[in-house]
C-alpha cells in the first residue's frame, strides 16, 4: 500500500499522522487506525488521513470500509494517485474473494470500481477476467485480454494466472509464457526462491525394485462428483493390478459420503484424504509411498494444489485431464496427450515431454446410461421450452467457454435458419441476461435463446442430448467432457480447431470416432458447415450414422483399450 506524511503546516496534523504511521510501522493496526480516524474527525478534507485510515482498515479485515475510505480521499483529490492505486488493489482482492464465494453480483460491481482507477492490479485482474467470462459480460473482454497479454510480454514482473487465458485467446505460446509467470508467483507465495526449483527426479527418488509392481498415485481436489473422475474412474477401475499398484491422494479436505466418493475410493488399493495437511507434508507421505507415477490430475484449476509436487517426491510426475495446457513448471516431467491434441508441431509449446496415447488422451468408457429417442417427442420439447419444430443448436458448454466472435457467429446462423433456436447452459442470472441483451442487439428474438440449468440425475442430462440437432462447439476452449457426452448420446459436435491445447480436445475425440467431417480449422468453415448441417437433412443424418457405427465398434468408448495405452506410457515412462 502506498502511504505518506501530510505536507500540511500545521503540526498538530503532522503530528497524528506520523504517529499513525510510526504505528503501522509496528503493526499495531488499531492504534494507527485511532489516530488516522482522529485526523479526518479534525480536517475532514485531509487526503492523507484516509488513504492511510483505508491501508489500516484493510490490514484489520475490513476491505469494504478500507475502499469506502479510500474514496473519501478521492472526493476531495481525485487525482490522488496513492489511494486511486490502493483502491484498485484492495478492490481486486475483495473481488477475487467474493467472487469465490460466489457472490457474482457484488464481485462484478467491486472489480468495476478496481478498473476505474485505470490501474492494473497484476495478481488479481485474472479473477476480473474469469468472472466476466462466467458471466458473459463480453464488453470490454477483448481489451482487457489485449492489456493482459501485452503486460505478459512488457513486464516480467506480470505474474497472470494462466486459466482463464485458455477461453480467450487461441495462443499456446502466451499461455506457456503465463503458466511459467504463474510457476513463479507459486514460489513467492510458498516463500521460496526460484533457486530452490527441485533437481533431477533420479536424485531424488529412488529407482523402483526390480519385480516390484509399478506404484502410481492419481492426485486431485475433485474426488467427487466431476467431469474429471466420471471419464477416468472405469479405466482406474480396469487397471492390471498384476502390473500396477494403483493409490487415490484426495488433495481437497471436503467431506464426501456419497455412493459416488464411495465408488471413486473402493476403486483404488488405497485411497488417502489427505487435504488437511499442508503441501511439504503430502509431498513427504508421497515419498514415504515410494511412489513411481505421480498423476497430478488438478494442477491449476480451482482447488488444485501443484507445489505437492515441487520437491520431486516421485521418480516420474505428470499431468494430466484437469487442465487443458502446459504446466509450465519444471516438476512436471510429462503430459499426457496424443497426435491430434498435441501434434509434433506444437511442442514447443510445452514444457513437458509428450507422452502420446495411441487414440484420443480422453479416457471415456461406455458405462453412460443408453440415450433414448423420448415417447413423445412434441412433449418432451415442450417439456424442455424448446419449439415443437424447428432447428435446435445446442451448446451445453459452461458460457465462459462463449466468446464473443463464436456468439456472434451463432447468431447469424439463428438469422438464416429459420424457426431455430439456440439451447444454452446457464449457471447465473447475469449470464441468461447478458446473452439476452446481446441477442437483441444482434437484431435476434431473445426467446429463440432457451436456457436451461444443471440437472442432478446424469441420466436425465444425457437425455436432453435427444431433443437437439447439432452441437455447436466453443473456441478456442472447446467442449471436452461435455463433447463425450453429445456424441455418446449420438448427437454430432461440430468443433473448431486451433493451436491449443484446449481448441483440440474435440478433434482429438471426433478424430479418435474417425468423424473428421465434423473437425474445421477457421470460423468461416466452422459458420459454413453448422449451415450446411443445419440445412441438409441428409448431410446430417449420415453424420449421424456413421457416428452410431463408431461408437457400436467401440472405436472410442472403450476403457480397456485406453487403459492398456495408458499402462503402456507409464511402462514407457519408467525406462
Amino acid at each position: 500500500m502506498n502511504s505518506e506524511l501530510a505536507n500540511n503546516p500545521q503540526h498538530q496534523s503532522l503530528s497524528l499522522v506520523e504517529q499513525g504511521l510510526a504505528l503501522c510501522a509496528e503493526k499495531r493496526w488499531q492504534e494507527a487506525g485511532a489516530c488516522f480516524l482522529a485526523m479526518t474527525a479534525q480536517e475532514p478534507v485531509n487526503k492523507i488521513a484516509w488513504n492511510n485510515l483505508g491501508n489500516v482498515l484493510d490490514e484489520l479485515g475490513d476491505p469494504e470500509a478500507a475502499i469506502a475510505a479510500y474514496h473519501k480521499a478521492l472526493a476531495f483529490d481525485p487525482n490522488y494517485q496513492n489511494a486511486k492505486t490502493n483502491l484498485a488493489i484492495v478492490a481486486y482482492q475483495y473481488g477475487t474473494t467474493i467472487y469465490a464465494e460466489g457472490k457474482l453480483d457484488k464481485a462484478l460491481k467491486v472489480f468495476g470500481e478496481a478498473v476505474a482507477q485505470g490501474f492494473k492490479a497484476f495478481n488479481y485482474d485474472h479473477s476480473y477476467l474469469q468472472l466476466l467470462l462466467e458471466t458473459c459480460s463480453h464488453q470490454g473482454v477483448a481489451e482487457h485480454v489485449r492489456a493482459m497479454r501485452g503486460q505478459t510480454y512488457a513486464d516480467p514482473k506480470y505474474l497472470p494466472h494462466p486459466y482463464p487465458l485458455l477461453a480467450t485467446r487461441d495462443d499456446p505460446a502466451w499461455h506457456l509464457l503465463a503458466a511459467q509467470r504463474h510457476v513463479e508467483r507459486l514460489y513467492i507465495d510458498a516463500g521460496m526462491g526460484l533457486a530452490q526449483s527441485a533437481g533431477s527426479p533420479k536424485k531424488l527418488a529412488k529407482p523402483r525394485t526390480a519385480g516390484r509392481r509399478i506404484r502410481i498415485a492419481y492426485l486431485s481436489s475433485d474426488w467427487h462428483v466431476n467431469p474429471v473422475p466420471q471419464q477416468l474412474l472405469p479405466s482406474i477401475e480396469a487397471h492390471d493390478r498384476n502390473a500396477f499398484e494403483v493409490i487415490g491422494v484426495a488433495t481437497d479436505n471436503v467431506q464426501d459420503d456419497s455412493p459416488w466418493r464411495k465408488r471413486i475410493e473402493s476403486a483404488f488399493e488405497h485411497f488417502y484424504a489427505l487435504g488437511y495437511l499442508k503441501d511439504a507434508e503430502i509431498a513427504e507421505q508421497l515419498r514415504a509411498m515410494k511412489i513411481d507415477i505421480a498423476i497430478d490430475l488438478s494442477l491449476y484449476m480451482l482447488g488444485g494444489r501443484p507445489m505437492i509436487l515441487q520437491s520431486r517426491p516421485c521418480r516420474v510426475q505428470v499431468a494430466m485431464l484437469g487442465y487443458a495446457g502446459t504446466s509450465g513448471a519444471p516438476w512436471i516431467d510429462y503430459l499426457i496427450a496424443d497426435e491430434v491434441a498435441v501434434p509434433p508441431s506444437c511442442e514447443q509449446f510445452y514444457s513437458e515431454k509428450m507422452i502420446r496415447l495411441p487414440h484420443s488422451f480422453m479416457p471415456d468408457n461406455n458405462e453412460r446410461p443408453v440415450v433414448h429417442e423420448p415417447e413423445s417427442r412434441p412433449v418432451a420439447l415442450i417439456q424442455h421450452g424448446l419449439p415443437e419444430s424447428g432447428f435446435v443448436f445446442c451448446a451445453f458448454n459452461n458460457p465462459y467457454k462463449i466468446t464473443p466472435d463464436v456468439l456472434a457467429c451463432w447468431f447469424r446462423l439463428l438469422r438464416v435458419v429459420p424457426q431455430s433456436v439456440l439451447w444454452l447452459q446457464a449457471n447465473n442470472r447475469w449470464t441468461v441476461a447478458n446473452l439476452q441483451a446481446a441477442a437483441q442487439t444482434a437484431g435476434i428474438d431473445a426467446a429463440r435463446l432457451i436456457f436451461t440449468k444443471r440437472v442432478d440425475s446424469f441420466d436425465e442430462h444425457l437425455q436432453r442430448y435427444a431433443l437437439a440437432d447439432l452441437f455447436l462447439d466453443t473456441f478456442p476452449y472447446n467442449a471436452h467432457v461435455t463433447a463425450a457426452d453429445a456424441l455418446w448420446a449420438g448427437l454430432p459436435v461440430l468443433t473448431l480447431q486451433g493451436q491449443s491445447f484446449a481448441s483440440r480436445v474435440a478433434s482429438s475425440i471426433l478424430t479418435a470416432l474417425d468423424l473428421p467431417e465434423l473437425i474445421t480449422t477457421d470460423m468461416t468453415s466452422y459458420e459454413a458447415r453448422a449451415l450446411e448441417l443445419a440445412t441438409d437433412a441428409a448431410e446430417l443424418q449420415r453424420i449421424k450414422k456413421m457416428l452410431a457405427q463408431s461408437k457400436a465398434a467401440s472405436v472410442y468408448f472403450d476403457q480397456r483399450q485406453y487403459v492398456r495405452g495408458l499402462e503402456q506410457a507409464y511402462r514407457t515412462m519408467q525406462g
